[in-house]
């Protein structure tokens, strides 16, 4: 399950395609400390996410497992547009490495 985490509908930006591989007991954390929890707020958070960062993607780099824990290391980056652009650099570009645990 967790090899289609769905990164090429994020990278399209289908708010459908994530959610649809997650199920009620999904809980995304963010860089903030913010908590979505279950496929239907995630599908929300999404709807939000791509219009404030048009040219967001994100790649795994690869996958470790061991057990029933899967980490994903990856780089995800974009442009903010808006008022969170200003949060960065004037082009609101950004950048960064990332990794995700599944249990």
């Amino acid at each position: 399950m967790f090899s289609g985490i769905g990164w090429a509908d994020i990278n399209a930006h289908d708010v459908e395609g994530p959610p649809a591989l997650t199920g009620s007991d999904f809980v995304f954390v963010d860089s903030l400390s913010n908590r979505t929890v279950g496929a239907n707020s995630m599908e929300g958070a999404w709807m939000g996410y791509f219009p404030m960062c048009p040219d967001y993607w994100v790649r795994a780099d690869r996958t470790r497992a061991d057990g029933d824990t899967m980490l994903m290391p990856a780089r995800l980056a974009g442009r903010l547009m808006g008022a969170m652009a200003n949060t960065r650099r004037m082009d609101g570009r950004f950048s960064c490495r990332s990794t995700s645990r599944m249990v």
